[in-house]
This record gives structure tokens, C-alpha cells and sequence, in this order.
């Protein structure tokens, strides 16, 4: 008999820059920082208010290499943000962009310099840091 998982608890992610990491978390997103401390590398924990944590980033340094892109590991993480295309608008446009209805991804990179993506399918914000 197979586990049943009910959803996904947390996603940590290897990042270069902490605190460029963290202002796009908490300031893009809105997620709330609730924990920093070091567990063999610096570490920031950020919360949508349903966990303790729901995102984490572990700093890798400044001259961290990219993973190889023909490499296997982690593609993306999708961060749901609304059930309808209608929230997912307002939360493009809250971090100042345009409201676009004329291409299927919409792709632009926000005030902290972490790009992020909105498929018009679903209302989910992608990033990438």
C-alpha cells in the first residue's frame, strides 16, 4: 500500500544572495519571514501564514555555480496565488507591471531582480532566482 501525500509541506531552494532572495519573498510575494539560522549555511524560512515555513533558501555564495541545464534536479516551483486569472492579473500588476492579455506566458523581471513568469492557464507565479 502506497503513502498518500496530501500536499507539499516545504521547498527549500539553493540561492547565491540571501537577502536579495528574502526582499523577493517577502516583498514581491508577501510571504513572512519567520526564521533565519544556520544549518550548515545560512538559511531564511518564509511563510504564506498556513505553515510554520513554506519556502526556504539556503545561501550558496556569491560565485555558486548554476546547475547544469542539461543536468537532472529541481525544473520549477509554482506558487499558487489565486484561483483565477482575475487574481493573478492583480498580483502582475501590484509589482508594477502592465496588465497583458495578448501572449500566453508573461515573463519580466521584478524590482529584485528575480525573474518570474504567469502562464495565462493558471494562476500561478513562477520563479526563478
Amino acid at each position: 500500500m502506497a503513502i498518500r501525500v496530501r500536499n507539499v509541506g516545504h521547498v527549500v531552494l539553493k540561492v547565491r544572495d540571501i537577502e536579495r532572495s528574502a526582499r523577493f519573498y517577502c516583498d514581491v510575494l508577501g510571504l513572512k519571514e519567520v526564521a533565519r539560522g544556520e544549518f550548515g549555511r545560512p538559511m531564511a524560512f518564509f511563510s504564506t501564514g498556513d505553515n510554520h515555513h513554506d519556502v526556504a533558501v539556503m545561501a550558496m555564495g556569491p560565485d555558486a555555480p548554476a546547475p547544469p541545464a542539461e543536468g537532472t534536479g529541481l525544473y520549477h516551483v509554482a506558487l499558487r496565488i489565486g484561483t483565477t486569472l482575475d487574481e493573478l492579473r492583480a498580483a502582475w500588476t501590484s509589482c508594477g507591471r502592465p496588465a497583458r492579455t495578448s501572449r500566453p506566458m508573461e515573463s519580466r523581471r521584478c524590482a529584485s531582480g528575480t525573474t518570474w513568469s504567469a502562464s495565462r492557464s493558471t494562476s500561478t507565479i513562477r520563479t526563478a532566482t
